[in-house]
């Protein structure tokens, strides 16, 4: 099979669109953070919420888009489109968070991609950490973080945390502790 560039660049659109609107809304929350130490100010709260909406828009679109170009092509792996588009097929995956039944099957379909080696099994386990969180589930792998009210990231509870880098190992990510130091330096930045 070979490359498909005509969706490498409509997958390519497509994350750069989604990686541009939350640059510029991490900057806007950052301020607005600063500017309103009341969270339940009225114009916080309503800023927030156009913010929220715009990205579910956006996210909602690209939703629709990756369930069509899945089901013309099935999973656009490494070989369809090249492992770096493969990746950022991913990544639209992950961020489609408002339609957990198609992470699902994205998830079931992410699975049999690694197994052909046609995607990476840490992406596997982000959008399993993801997809468990959805559903109230305690994660695995601890990829998913949240906020404190004063800012700073907390891992989403992790099942059987005790072995938690020996199943981050297996998917090929780093240690825990290393991981999270870097999360909460994005978040000191």
């Amino acid at each position: 099979m070979s490359i498909n560039k005509k969706l490498q660049k409509q997958i390519t659109n497509m994350v750069k669109k989604d990686q541009l609107i939350r640059k510029k809304q991490w900057r806007e929350f950052r301020i607005l953070d600063k500017k309103f130490s009341d969270k339940d100010n009225q114009k916080y709260k309503k800023r927030v919420n156009q913010l929220v909406t715009q990205l579910k828009n956006l996210d909602s679109i690209h939703t629709d888009r990756m369930r069509g170009i899945i089901k013309k092509y099935g999973w656009p792996g490494k070989s369809l489109v090249g492992k770096r588009i493969a990746q950022m097929a991913w990544l639209l995956t992950q961020h489609a968070d408002y339609d957990v039944p198609f992470q699902e099957s994205c998830l079931k379909l992410l699975k049999k991609a690694v197994a052909y080696r046609e995607a990476e099994p840490r992406h596997v386990a982000f959008l399993t950490d993801r997809v468990l969180i959805h559903k109230g589930k305690k994660q695995i792998y601890g990829t998913q973080f949240t906020t404190k009210k004063n800012g700073m990231p907390v891992p989403f509870p992790i099942e059987n945390i005790k072995k938690i880098n020996e199943r981050r190992k297996q998917v090929g990510l780093e240690h825990f502790s290393i991981y999270t130091k870097k999360i909460k330096g994005v978040y000191k930045k």
